[in-house]
């Protein structure tokens, strides 16, 4: 009986938003013209559903894709799903649920840069490990240290979310552990540039069928 009045409560709340998007859907179109507070209005919004809901724009003001991510959150993603089934339809809008892989061809194109570090995933490389059925994947990074760790792991998490997108990224893969690359060296020609991850995961899923 809780599932269900938890589920039609976050129903409600899901309408609720929607209705307050229409309403406003003018003055949020400024987005695309630099009036960033009206991102933490949406969000704002968005916390009352679920907090660590995070949303994206991209586009111009006339053709606004807007992203609604769960931020890598794992129990998220229903209410993402939730939010994308009731989105309207309103002129100069388009939603999507969860970040969205680069189309292939850009991948080797994309560098993320975080406290100063840049992160090149052509240079990354990983290694797939299975335990008890379950797809883990260590990550590789040359003069990857302890006060750098988060840096380098918050780093490559972003560009796996570009590479194969934030849904995958959580549910295809249990977890992420992070290496210097001198780690390596017994196993070193196993290892695979990140760019090649959704690659990768196609054929194993594949497989697994």
């Amino acid at each position: 009986m809780v599932d269900k009045l938890e589920t039609g409560s976050e129903e409600k709340m899901v309408g609720a938003f929607w209705s307050w998007f229409i309403e406003n859907q003018e003055k949020l179109r400024s987005i695309l013209k630099g009036e960033h507070d009206y991102i933490d209005l949406i969000l704002n919004e968005l916390s009352k559903i679920k907090r660590g809901l995070a949303v994206e724009f991209e586009g111009t003001a006339d053709n606004i894709l807007m992203t609604i991510s769960a931020d890598g959150i794992l129990e998220n993603f229903d209410t993402v799903k939730n939010l994308i089934e009731n989105a309207p339809s309103i002129q100069h809008w388009k939603f999507i649920g969860f970040r969205q892989p680069v189309p292939k061809e850009k991948i080797k194109n994309i560098t993320v840069k975080v406290s100063g570090v840049q992160l090149d995933p052509i240079q990354l490389k990983f290694l797939p490990i299975v335990e008890d059925d379950r797809l883990y994947i260590q990550i590789f990074h040359e003069g990857l240290t302890d006060e750098n760790e988060n840096i380098i792991s918050y780093g490559s998490l972003m560009l796996l979310d570009n590479i194969i997108g934030e849904y995958d990224c959580v549910t295809k893969v249990a977890g992420n552990e992070f290496y210097d690359l001198k780690e390596s060296e017994e196993f070193i020609e196993d290892l695979r540039p990140l760019t090649e991850m959704g690659d990768f995961l196609e054929e194993y899923y594949a497989v697994e069928k």
